[in-house]
């Protein structure tokens, strides 16, 4: 089982859905839509900080 960065603060944090869809991500910036992909980057970065 290849244990990734998602599953550990998931574990450690108890942060239900850390990382955004990286499929998501690139849809939002292909869009444009700046504002959408600011907020899940912020998520995302909260999530890590959580994690150290």
């Amino acid at each position: 089982m290849l244990l990734t960065t998602e599953m550990i603060i998931r574990g450690s944090c108890d942060i239900k859905k850390p990382l955004g869809d990286e499929a998501t991500m690139a849809a939002y910036l292909a869009a444009g839509d700046l504002v959408k992909l600011a907020k899940r980057l912020q998520t995302d970065l909260k999530s890590l900080y959580s994690l150290y």
